[in-house]
């Protein structure tokens, strides 16, 4: 019978001569067994659908029909049981009474019960209930289990009470539903069970309920056919069912490549030498002496010495027998190291000396092998191994590539084997359960090198029993490598799993051995090695290659291994080889015939299957049946064919947008057509749910089966891509190559980008940009021959500096006291600006910008003067001419004139300019500082004149000639002359100290002293100095110890020289760079807003008299700087982290949170200057008085408000105020008062939500990957920046630190050209010490200035004492283009906190620093990224002033797509129509119900059944019930035809979501910073909050999924949740035992789907209430605001961070290593005082890795501070 398989003559393998066809059986084939190479990496799907898990199709066997489930412990049965009750829910949600059935769950044994009924608790919202024999079940009546019945809709119990049930007669089958048994397979004799079935037999048959049975145990161990098959049907007519056994052994020889099977036979080894006869002997011995040895076993309890020194002695006699002795000789070595560590650890004399008779015994017979086997040519002979050996061996020779591969390859051979040290580095080393060192003697082993891996290149695995044999094996055909060239091109290694990996189970060696495993299995993944010897750890559950051989060298025992080792042979053109002995063959014959039936009768019950042995087919007649199609009937074009067309529709499929659990797959079912003979078939095919095209699609009508599914696949091809899902190419189309289609315009990123420079639209890409001026101030010269216009400066005290801030006691001037001031004088008209605070010594200044006179005719004589005057104030009062600035006043980029006024009270009619003044100062004017007549001390009697020097400005005469220093007369001190006694003993009177030390006479003896207070050297009065630029305060207690140690300076009047300003003016002269450069900004910002009135129509451009906008403002008066500063108090505030706190004075940009007396500031009310809005456009505005429902708060009605739109209207909308505007337009690094953060927020997600919502409604069909894709090319950095950039917003941007002594230019000023850069070349010219666009300002050295340590008195002085009345100071003759690196931050991209302050010492640097890329004067380095936030700034400014309408229009006026067009008559005519009418309103889209599908409303009255549970938990009621549906779809939930899943929801619910938490966070947490905000926001909208609150919502109880390891991570989710009972944030530790120290650990994943329905279901109520935001917030709010609240008081942070902020220098996360199981291991270490440690997390990928190693250290860091 054995013969008749052979094949007649001829070699079994082409090329070789040593394995006789009589050595080798092909099964199943009688064709002559050629072995050819294939592609390892072949696809599976060529000519079948990729076909659904297995646990799916056996649920769909359980739908129609009743059903035993076969599969083994952990594979889904419990996925399959509640998935079926779920499906059948609507038949028992009806009341018992009523006629609603019940389903029964029954178990063998009591504890099964709770397990059972807590499952179908946590995934279902039905009643359940659960009955043991312990609750007296037994002595209940009729009544009581009526009851249980009526409350309960799923029983679980065991089935001896189910049995009493029926036979009391309680209950009849009639009113179950569905009745599964748990462990069926105990439905034998008399067992409850089988009692309950016989029931049957008196219920009506249209009654039935539905049967299913679970089992584990009929394929465990080996099993006969013919029992198996008895077993199956006594079980199918016990429980009136079909056994279904499609489970994953069945798949897989259902889908699987089938490989050829040989069996080669294997001669019985002959022991010529004697060698392994003398070392069977020796072990025999000592293994009977261990096993007969009578003495008393002293040792541990549970612990028996024997049993390790005896593993050692088994492992090397089983070692004989497989591999010979050679083997042995190699094993005794790695057997020896084992044991003589185990001695080293040992301290029982009795257990030592068993080891060492082991020891013993295998160092003789290493002696004895090395007396037999002398050279390395007896160690490579095959004469001391058996023949399985060597017929392995030729085996592997088969697969070695042809001679001119292996040519080809040896050239990347040595590139290969070198390492950086240029030293060969051997492969791999011994690992797994030997010691890493045994492999020592093999150190000049190098492995062999051969091609890169090619299509038909090796790549085998050898299945062996035993560990010890794996690693011999590997480490013998490394040995013989080295003498036969035959097998240079086999690279191999071993794995062996984790089991007993050695004698010593020491988890060191254990977590080497598993790190080494992964290295390997990665290297075998990326074919670095290709054979691989193995355990059965690879069998199943290891993601491998698909290998081209697999042999058997210990042959599988039962059908489990066969099946298992036989699927890793995947690649087509596969070989399954198995090893036998000729003394086991018949015997193995016998099992492989076996297994053959078992696999046959599984097969036959395997759920919708195909024929074993299909039919074959010529490719060639199916390509004649039709024609191939071509989009283009052309030669060359591209073209899909019958046999081409499956493959490519499963590629489609493959590409559709899905989570990792979801395996998208087309569903093809093939009917006979006709009842004759040939038959005729016809397949019909439906797409994944999540596919454009829903309908089924029905393909022509065929001879074959296989040629109706191609045909129908043929079809489909057509059909998408004429939807255009695939290209002309007729492949899936790509992301970019959509876009192209759709024609969005953006611009290409490869445009802009040059290789070797930063990419485009990053922070790191630096560009610069001219400075820009309002244009109403450029060219604006006055002329006596052109009317002009005369405005203003009206400075009026707003607020005096708090007395705990006076720390001098000095007297506040209020500039309004003064009758001059000064004005703008330009012939250009000044459009109006809101006012505006500057902040000097006396405290809070507002400013106003006021028309004086228009049409002003003035002379030639006055235009000198002004210039003159103009020209003083600015190069001699304030001393900002230096370098290379020069007075230009009609060539200068800003051209108006400051001149003097006067008032004679009243109102501006009265304000005129003070020409007497004016001509004065001119004729003074460049020589303000030189007194025309020196004083000749000594020579006349000085006489004091009190009103000369009070409120006077003076200078000492007698130093410093070349340029004066400057103070403020505070007092005339009577009290005091020349003559009292000077502070120090060095000196008696002032009088001996002036003439000793300047050698000056005091005329007159009786003068008083002079009180004098510095000139301010601080000209940025922007801000005040008693807070930082975030606007918190800085620390009283500086202030405190300065006014403490701080002495008088004082003058001697007749040594002063009196300036013709007077203080006064001149402290006014003081506010002007600020005035001016604030005023030029708020032009800007208005000439933005008009630009925007009229080019998109969205506010009125010029406003009459009452002007609408108010002041600018920061929110930061009023406040208590009395308080104790919270430096010394612990703990969080206001939900900010520690880093964030400063002082008890916290004031952010926009508002502050300070402590205050209660009333006297309303925490609610406005004082943020982008909520400072006129009635009409506050976001409170429309609710009247009365209108205000009661209950509602005024924190629910800011969001109301902001979500509910107003002034629709964009001609009636005033549009957004030129302080909010320029707000957005200020960065952070400008450290002013406000910037742009806040409203970035807001603006990033308002974008986000709008161009979700129109990218949802405008491309109904596209699925959520090409949605999402299309979202990110419209909201990234790049797109905006290019937007940006169009509309020249960085020209307007402010982006530096304002400080006027370096970086302001003073308008009649202009730069020379020497120092100019132009813009246009700024990104492509090189300077040579600055790469332009790449130069970082950080880099600057500013250590060569000194800066002060504090900010001394609070004041803005530089007061430098060397005694009481000599003050000297260096002149500052800094080079102009290096004084920027004075002010650190005003080109920082680093946090602002890092400035010392905002003055610098005046002090000559002792090296100078390097020229900066650009002029500072006239130009600002930005990054594409500011760009971007200033585009997401504008956007949240127009949001909160004009509403989302006008928003919208805004954002479609910079060039988003957030709009459709509208094509009118209008727009095609060359008069330019407003911008509403040239875009529309989004309309609601259709409805996702699809009605033309047969019986729709009732699958939709189906699937939904039970879900008005849900809609009464979040009060919220559907109008269309499909949005409902489709948000809980799954897209593995194949039952749904009538809707989509639910991807295109949860991509509009995030976004929705998104902005909702914003805007709530936005009008409710003004205390937060925006960088709190952004915390809080990123805290708030993350997928662990959401997924929690799915869960205590219980949104995944009506989740509808297909998917067995989705259930599986959401069971263990809910699982954790019930447990910790509290929702879980990301700063969460999301695993059980929070106590455990395990070095690595695996959280608990959260279920990114169940974030995912909780997304969509927001989706869905925002279109099913007619696109409302406040519908949705109405339901979310309430869900949400515990965690808002919780959070506003503590912010959580990312474990991640946390962890790099508590170690921010020794922190440092590893590379991503992949697991033996698939999963991703990410190390991190922290170093401190005790050395470097480590934890490692695992999970799913990187991310969740990441976060788990980063959990666990926080968890060991925070205890052990503990």
């Amino acid at each position: 019978m054995k013969r008749q398989l052979l094949v007649e003559s001829g070699e079994c393998f082409v090329k070789k001569k040593k394995l006789k066809m009589d050595d080798v059986i092909p099964l199943a084939s009688s064709e002559p067994p050629v072995i050819r190479r294939g592609s390892a990496d072949a696809s599976v799907g060529d000519t079948t659908f990729t076909p659904r898990t297995y646990q799916v199709e056996l649920l769909e066997a359980a739908l129609k029909q009743n059903t035993i489930v076969c599969l083994q412990t952990g594979t889904g049965k419990t996925f399959i049981a509640v998935m079926l009750i779920k499906e059948l829910a609507h038949q028992i949600r009806k009341a018992f009474d009523e006629g609603g059935k019940r389903t029964l769950f029954l178990v063998n044994t009591v504890p099964l019960v709770n397990q059972q009924a807590e499952v179908i608790k946590k995934h279902t919202n039905l009643e359940v209930g659960k009955y043991v024999g312990a609750m007296n079940v037994d002595l209940w009546q009729k009544d009581q289990w009526l009851e249980e019945f009526q409350n309960n809709q799923v029983l679980v119990m065991t089935a001896q009470i189910f049995k009493d049930i029926l036979q009391h007669g309680y209950m009849g089958l009639s009113k179950v539903n569905l009745m599964i048994f748990d462990e069926c397979h105990h439905a034998v004799k008399n067992h409850p069970y089988r009692e309950i079935m016989r029931f049957f037999d008196i219920c009506p048959k249209k009654d039935y309920p539905r049967v299913m049975g679970l089992t584990a145990s009929i394929l465990n161990g080996k099993c006969e056919p013919r029992k198996l098959e008895d077993r199956l049907c006594d079980l199918e007519l016990t429980l009136r069912s079909a056994a279904e056994t499609a489970n994953d052994v069945a798949a897989m020889s259902r889908y699987g490549t089938r490989p050829k099977e040989y069996i080669v036979h294997c001669d019985v080894y002959k022991d010529e030498s004697g060698l392994f006869q003398e070392i069977n002997d020796i072990l025999m011995k000592t293994l009977d002496f261990f096993s007969n040895y009578g003495g008393e076993v002293d040792g541990e309890r549970d612990r028996d010495p024997r049993i390790q020194p005896k593993q050692a002695i088994s492992e090397c006699h089983s070692t004989l027998y497989t591999i010979g002795p050679l083997g042995v000789k190699i094993v005794v070595p790695m057997l020896v190291a084992e044991l003589e560590k185990l001695e080293k650890h040992e301290f029982m004399e009795l257990n030592r000396l068993f080891i060492q008779t082991a020891l013993t015994t295998l160092k003789w017979v290493k002696m004895l092998c090395d007396e037999k086997i002398k050279n390395k040519k007896d160690q490579t002979s095959l004469e001391f191994v058996p023949h399985k050996v060597v017929r392995l061996l030729e085996v592997l020779k088969e697969f070695r590539p042809d001679e001119e591969m292996m040519v080809d390859g040896a050239n990347s051979c040595a590139g290969h084997r070198e390492s950086t040290n240029g030293k060969a580095m051997p492969l791999d080393t011994m690992n797994g359960t030997i010691d890493p060192d045994e492999d020592s003697n093999d150190e000049d082993y190098e492995p062999p090198c051969g091609p890169a891996f090619v299509e038909g290149d090796l790549c085998g695995v050898v299945f062996v029993e035993k560990r010890y044999t794996a690693a011999v094996l590997n480490k013998l055909l490394r040995h013989i490598q080295k003498s036969d060239s035959n097998l240079q091109h086999v690279k191999s290694d071993y794995i062996t799993g984790q089991g007993r990996a050695s004698l010593s189970n020491r988890s060191i060696q254990t977590e080497v051995q598993f790190k080494k495993q992964e290295e390997i299995l990665r290297r075998f993944r990326r074919h670095e090695t290709n054979l691989l010897f193995a355990t059965s750890v690879i069998e199943e559950g290891v993601d491998v290659p698909r290998c081209n051989v697999v042999v058997r060298f210990d042959l599988p025992k039962h059908y489990r291994s066969y099946t298992q080792s036989k699927g890793r042979a995947r690649a087509a053109d596969s070989f399954y080889i198995m090893l036998t002995d000729v003394s086991e063959s018949e015997e193995f014959q016998e099992d492989l015939h076996q297994f053959r039936e078992i696999d046959k009768i599984l097969q036959k019950r395997c759920h919708n299957r195909e024929p074993h042995t299909e039919e074959k087919m010529d490719m060639h007649i199916a390509d004649n049946l039709l024609p191939p199609y071509m989009p283009r009937k052309e030669e060359g074009a591209p073209r899909v064919s019958m046999t081409s067309a499956i493959s490519l529709v499963n590629r489609y499929c493959a590409k559709l947008p899905g989570d990792s659990f979801t395996h998208l797959t087309p569903q093809c079912k093939v009917v006979q057509v006709n009842q004759g003979n040939p038959p005729v078939y016809q397949a019909t095919l439906c797409l994944p749910i999540n596919a454009p095209n829903r309908d089924p699609i029905v393909g022509v009508e065929m001879p074959r089966k296989k040629y109706a599914e191609m045909a129908v696949a043929l079809k489909t091809i057509e059909m998408l891509h004429k939807q255009g899902e695939l290209s002309d190419r007729l492949l899936p189309i790509e992301k970019n190559a959509f876009l192209e289609s759709e024609n969005f315009g953006y611009k290409s990123f490869e445009e802009e980008y040059v290789e070797g420079q930063a990419r485009p639209g990053t922070t790191k890409r630096r560009q610069y940009y001219n400075k820009q001026v309002a244009r109403c101030l450029e060219a604006c010269h006055p002329d006596a021959k052109k009317p002009c216009y005369l405005y203003a400066i009206i400075m009026e005290t707003k607020e005096l500096l708090p007395n705990v801030l006076n720390t001098r006691g000095r007297k506040l001037h209020r500039p309004e006291d003064s009758s001059q001031g000064f004005g703008i004088l330009t012939s250009k008209p000044i459009p109006r600006i809101p006012g505006f605070p500057i902040y000097t010594r006396s405290g809070q200044i507002a400013v106003t910008i006021s028309v004086v006179k228009e049409n002003m005719q003035i002379t030639e004589v006055m235009v000198k003067h002004c210039e003159r005057f103009h020209c003083c104030m600015f190069s001699e009062v304030l001393r900002l001419q230096k370098g290379n600035l020069s007075f230009e006043p009609t060539s200068a980029p800003s051209a108006y004139l400051i001149v003097p006024l006067i008032s004679d009270g009243g109102g501006n009619e009265n304000i005129r300019i003070d020409s007497k003044f004016l001509e004065k100062i001119s004729r003074q004017s460049g020589a303000l500082d030189m007194p025309s007549i020196l004083p000749e001390f000594g020579s006349k009697k000085f006489e004091f004149v009190a009103d000369h020097f009070e409120g006077a400005v003076v200078a000492p005469i007698y130093r410093n000639v070349d340029q004066p220093q400057r103070f403020y007369v505070a007092k005339i001190c009577d009290d005091q002359t020349v003559s009292s006694d000077f502070p120090s003993e060095k000196y008696r009177t002032f009088t001996d100290y002036y003439f000793e030390q300047y050698d000056i006479e005091v005329t007159n003896f009786r003068q008083p002293l002079l009180d004098v207070d510095s000139m301010a050297s601080r000209l940025n009065l922007l801000t005040p100095r008693y807070l930082n630029h975030k606007g918190k305060a800085l620390p009283i207690s500086t202030g405190e110890k300065k006014a403490a140690s701080q002495k008088q300076q004082l003058l001697v009047p007749e040594f002063c020289y009196i300036y013709p300003i007077d203080a006064a003016l001149w402290r006014k002269c003081i506010c002007l760079p600020s005035i001016l450069y604030r005023m030029n900004s708020l032009l800007i910002a208005e000439e933005l807003r008009m630009q925007v009135s009229v080019e998109a129509g969205i506010g009125v451009k010029t406003f009459g008299l009452d002007y609408p906008f108010p002041n600018l403002t920061f929110g930061w008066e009023g406040l208590n700087l009395d308080g104790p500063s919270t430096t010394q108090l612990g703990g969080k505030q206001n939900g900010l982290n520690e880093h964030e706190k400063e002082t008890s004075i916290s004031v952010d940009q926009n508002k502050h949170s300070v402590e205050v007396e209660e009333g006297e500031i309303d925490p609610l009310e406005d004082q943020v200057v982008m909520l400072n809005l006129p009635e009409k456009q506050n976001l409170l505005n429309g609710f009247e008085e009365g209108e205000i429902e009661e209950g509602e708060t005024k924190e629910k009605l800011f969001l109301k408000a902001s979500l509910e739109d107003f002034d629709n209207d964009p001609a009636s909308c005033i549009g957004a105020s030129p302080a909010t505007i320029l707000q957005a337009l200020t960065m952070s690094n400008a450290n002013d008062g406000f910037n742009l953060e806040r409203l970035e927020m807001l603006g990033d997600s308002f974008l986000k939500q709008a161009v979700t919502i129109y990218l949802y409604c405008m491309y109904p069909k596209r699925h959520e990957g090409k949605l999402s894709f299309m979202r990110s090319k419209q909201v990234s950095n790049f797109n905006l920046y290019c937007l940006g950039k169009e509309k020249e917003l960085p020209f307007k941007m402010i982006m530096t630190l304002f400080d006027p002594a370096s970086n302001w230019l003073p308008p009649c000023y202009n730069v020379e050209e020497i120092a100019a850069v132009d813009p246009e070349k700024l990104i492509s010219e090189e300077e040579p010490s600055f790469p332009i666009g790449q130069w970082d300002p950080n880099e600057v050295n500013t250590d060569t200035y000194e800066y002060a340590d504090s900010l001394s008195d609070l004041s803005d002085d530089d007061d430098f004492y060397s005694n009481p009345c000599d003050y000297r100071m260096s002149s500052f003759s800094a080079p102009v283009a290096n004084t920027d690196s004075v002010i650190k931050s005003s080109f920082s991209l680093q946090d602002p906190d890092d400035i010392p302050k905002l003055t610098y010492s005046l002090k000559k640097p002792k090296n100078p620093a390097p020229d900066l890329p650009y002029e500072i004067h006239t130009q600002q380095g930005l990054s594409d990224k500011s760009i971007a936030d200033c585009i997401e700034a504008l956007i949240g400014c127009y949001l909160v002033s004009c509403g989302s309408r006008n928003t919208l229009l805004f954002m479609s006026w910079l060039g988003l797509k957030v709009l459709p067009t509208v094509e009118s008559e209008e727009s095609q005519s060359d008069v330019p129509s407003p911008i509403d009418n040239l875009f529309g309103k989004i309309q609601q889209p259709p409805s996702p119900f699809l009605s033309h599908v047969p019986h729709a409303q009732e699958k939709l009255a189906f699937l939904l059944n039970g879900f008005d549970q849900f809609e009464e938990g979040i009060s919220y009621s559907f109008k269309d019930k499909s949005y409902l549906l489709q948000a809980f779809t799954h897209a593995s939930y194949h039952k749904n035809v009538i809707t989509d899943c639910y991807q295109r929801l949860e991509f509009l619910g995030d976004a929705i979501l998104d902005y909702l938490i914003t805007c709530h966070l936005y009008n409710n947490h003004q205390q937060l910073s925006p960088g709190a905000l952004t915390d809080m926001r990123s805290a708030l909208v993350n997928n662990n909050i959401f997924a929690s609150l799915a869960v205590k919502f219980e949104y995944h109880k009506y989740f509808k999924a297909f998917s067995p390891e989705l259930f599986s991570i959401v069971d263990r989710f809910v699982e954790f949740l019930n447990k910790k009972d509290e929702i879980q944030g990301m700063d969460s530790q999301l695993t059980m035992d929070e106590a455990d120290e395990e070095e690595e650990g695996e959280d608990i994943e959260v279920p990114k789907a169940l974030g995912d329905i909780f997304e969509s279901v927001a989706g869905a109520i925002y279109l099913d209430s007619g696109m409302s935001l406040q519908a949705v917030w109405d339901v979310y709010y309430k869900m949400m605001r515990p965690q808002i609240e919780k959070f506003a008081c503590e912010l959580p942070i990312s474990p991640v961070r946390e962890l790099l902020e508590m170690e921010p220098e020794t922190a440092k996360f590893g590379k991503p290593v992949r697991t033996v199981d698939g999963k991703t291991r990410v190390i991190v270490s922290v170093t401190g005082k005790s050395g470097k440690v480590e934890w490692k997390g695992v999970g799913r990928n990187y991310r969740i890795a990441k976060a788990t190693a980063a959990r666990r250290a926080l968890r060991h860091l925070k205890n052990s501070k503990k």
